[in-house]
């Protein structure tokens, strides 16, 4: 049966994109330049391919799907040979374009579905160079909403016979008159390209800058100042040397004549006093916000300016003077705004839930608790997202606090009619900071539910025991126990810690008989039994093993461990026999094989011991015990050479074991002797 969901698919497109359209007389062109985007052409093709009446697509030498995928969609492709100019590149494709209008994408950007209708409202009929700034949102880290960061960009404008671009890199658009800004409510694109900040650094060092320095050189060499602070500008935002982006930031500040008629000029303010952060020049930074101030003064409506301005503040132990500028930052954020084309401090953090955290610094640097829950609960209350985790691990490196957090999240799981997982998961992890498994543990349950929890919880027992904190390690095991009376294993974990905090030197008959009488299951006997064998308790283990193979008969890890049993009690045949026979059973398991071998070894019969490991290698040839215990089988028959390059084996497959780097040294002393000797 043939598949004809391609045709389908096909007839999806061609009725989207058959559409009725706001202002059908003025025709609408896409234009893209591409180069390798199979991983995002097709989403970004598919959010417009309803809304355009034309999609140019310019390739300037892709090596993958990209091309293709283009034609499915429709696009009309041209090829161009790349010469590292990507004004060049936008100017092939507008010389494509048939329509009155231009909309410029790039192929790791969308339209967001909600606006669709939005954008063809703004292509009004005129013969004027009409040029629309749209809102360009950019995820900062995927999936991340508190990492999203606005900038306005020119990406909507009216095709006129002049209309070019110029720049190699960061070009712009010509004439620039005419510039109209679309609030981002009416109209605003998603940007994904820097999702990926380690790629997107890359591909700045290795393309970006190159070019920029370039198009640097050119702006001097045509004396064009404006140009020339701009490159000199996207220069210091580039690099990542803090000394070095610095002085190219300076540049572009003194090189423009008229600070306040360049909207670049603020940003590179903000980045220049960023780098006095980042070279611990705490005080020149504060110096270049001040110069900034006087010699701009428009600099005084930007949140970002203050914002930072006030981190440097706070930096230097000035919390009042840290405020102030903290403040600023939230009533400039809260005005109206000229929507500067590299205004980029429009998102949720600067003026807001990112400011209200600095106000908490700032007024805990002063003690003033009361100010500090107020904004700390604003920095959480503003949050994007669900989960707020990213932003309590900031709270816990900068104020250290966890009171005010845990009342926080107690309260809104008080509140919410519907538990919100995240809070239920942050507190939890709070309640592990401060040291309250048990806790921590009623939470999850919630969470969980009580079989994963306790599964969790003998994890963290485990991790407690091993750095030294039995405390806790009790009190975990006493939170299991709670919620699970029954349980052995918890039981058992909680009277050897008792016993060893009492510093008992015997495990006493009053132990056992309480363990004995909580044992109900097989599982809890054989737990026993294995404890009986640590303490030397053999009687008692042989006892607690009777009862597992009493309830379940052929219980194959209670076999091996009599077996053990009959071996510690000196009676090696009694022991090989029943490991043989164990084996027989079950051929598929390997532990009596290799016990089997072990008691060869420890009763000296080394070439019984070979032949046992080299059965067990051919079935796991991974595990490094077997070459090591083969190594101390040749070693005992004397077989020094075919020891060693066992041992080296063994060592390959686990370089951190210290025993056998232990062997290998002693066997290549012996080896050593043999010669000299």
């Amino acid at each position: 049966m043939k598949n004809y969901q391609h045709l389908l698919k096909d007839l999806k497109r061609a009725s989207e994109r058959a559409r009725v359209k706001i202002n059908p007389d003025q025709k609408l062109s896409l234009c893209m330049i591409v180069r390798n985007e199979e991983k995002y052409l097709a989403d970004a093709l598919k959010s417009v391919q309803d809304v355009v009446d034309e999609m140019i697509v310019v390739d300037t030498g892709s090596t993958d799907r990209t091309v293709e995928i283009a034609r499915e969609y429709g696009a009309k492709v041209f090829f161009y040979e790349w010469n590292d100019d990507f004004s060049a590149a936008r100017n092939e494709s507008l010389k494509h374009a048939t329509g009155d209008w231009i909309l410029q994408m790039d192929a790791d950007e969308r339209l967001d579905d909600s606006l669709k209708e939005n954008l063809r409202v703004f292509l009004v009929p005129s013969d004027r160079a009409i040029r629309y700034q749209v809102f360009i949102r950019n995820y900062m880290s995927e999936g991340d909403a508190s990492s999203i960061l606005g900038h306005y960009m020119v990406r909507l404008f009216r095709k006129t016979p002049d209309t070019t671009f110029f720049g190699v890199i960061h070009e712009q658009i010509f004439p620039n008159t005419g510039i109209i800004t679309i609030p981002p409510e009416s109209l605003f694109l998603w940007h994904l390209g820097y999702e990926n900040l380690e790629a997107k650094s890359k591909k700045i060092n290795e393309r970006n800058i190159p070019l920029i320095r370039k198009a640097l050189e050119n702006a001097e060499k045509i004396n064009n100042m404006d140009l020339y602070s701009f490159y000199a500008f996207y220069l210091g935002s580039s690099l990542t040397d803090a000394k070095e982006a610095n002085k190219w930031l300076k540049i572009a500040i003194d090189s423009f004549p008229n600070p306040d008629e360049a909207a670049h000029i603020p940003v590179a303010y903000v980045d220049y006093l960023r780098t006095f952060y980042y070279m611990h020049d705490l005080e020149g930074g504060i110096a270049a916000a001040k110069e900034a101030l006087e010699k701009s003064p428009e600099m005084r409506k930007y949140p970002d300016f203050w914002d930072f301005y006030g981190i440097l503040e706070l930096s230097l132990r000035h919390p009042d003077k840290a405020i102030h500028c903290f403040e600023e930052a939230l009533r400039f954020s809260n005005s109206e705004q000229d929507q500067s084309v590299f205004y980029a401090a429009r998102n949720s953090k600067i003026g807001g839930w990112g400011t209200y955290l600095n106000l908490a610094m700032a007024y805990s640097a002063k003690q003033d608790q009361a100010k500090t829950e107020e904004f700390l609960n604003l920095a959480l209350e503003g949050y994007p997202g669900q989960d707020k985790e990213k932003l309590l691990q900031e709270v816990y490196s900068a104020l250290g606090e966890t009171t005010l957090v845990e009342a926080y999240l107690e309260k809104r799981l008080m509140q919410e009619k519907d538990v919100n997982q995240y809070d239920l998961k942050n507190l939890s992890n709070l309640y592990l900071r401060q040291e309250k498994p048990f806790e921590a543990l009623m939470l999850q349950t919630r969470v969980h539910g009580p079989e994963k929890t306790i599964e969790s919880a003998f994890d963290l027992g485990r991790i407690y025991e091993m750095s030294g904190r039995r405390e806790l390690a009790l009190k975990t095991y006493s939170g299991i126990l709670n919620l699970q009376p029954e349980n052995f294993k918890a039981l058992l974990q909680k009277t050897i810690l008792e016993w060893i905090d009492q510093q008992l030197e015997n495990f006493d008959d009053a132990h056992f008989e309480q363990l004995s009488q909580a044992c109900k299951q097989a599982e809890d006997w054989l737990l026993l039994g294995e404890f009986c064998l640590q303490v030397d308790a053999l009687e008692r283990a042989a006892n607690a093993f009777k009862e597992v193979l009493t309830q379940e008969p052929g219980h194959y890890q209670a076999q091996l461990h009599v077996a053990l049993l009959a071996q510690l009690q000196e009676n090696p045949d009694v022991a090989e026999k029943l490991l043989q026979e164990l084996h027989e059973t079950h051929p598929e398991r390997p532990e009596a094989l290799l016990q089997l071998g072990n008691l060869y070894l420890a009763s000296q019969r080394f070439a019984e011991a070979e032949n046992i490991f080299q059965q067990g290698q051919e079935k796991d040839p991974k595990n490094w015990y077997l070459p090591y215990a083969l190594g101390v089988s040749f070693s005992g028959q004397g077989r020094l050479s075919d020891a060693e390059k066992q041992l080296q084996k063994a060592l390959e497959l686990s370089p951190e074991q210290a025993e056998v780097k232990q062997f290998i040294e002693l066997i290549q002393a012996a080896q050593t002797e043999q010669v000299t000797g």
